[in-house]
């Protein structure tokens, strides 16, 4: 990673948020099949929910920076 400009460094972050969020999501879907208790299992698909929402978040973010480096 030696002298990345701002933008790629921001770039590869970002990708590391997806991927985090991709391992995470993963998480919380096989503990919620996983689990017999109903009220655990509903707290983890709530939060399983939220993880694809800020992968959502993140990807779109990923896009709006990807096209304002294009104006540049």
């Amino acid at each position: 990673m030696a002298h990345e400009s701002a933008p790629e460094f921001e770039q590869e972050i970002m990708a590391d948020c997806l991927t985090m969020q991709k391992e995470l999501a993963s998480s919380y879907n096989t503990a919620a099949l996983e689990t017999s208790d109903d009220t655990l299992k509903s707290v983890l698909i709530n939060i399983l929910t939220q993880e694809h929402q800020l992968h959502s978040a993140v990807r779109t973010a990923i896009d709006r920076r990807k096209d304002k480096n294009r104006e540049v």
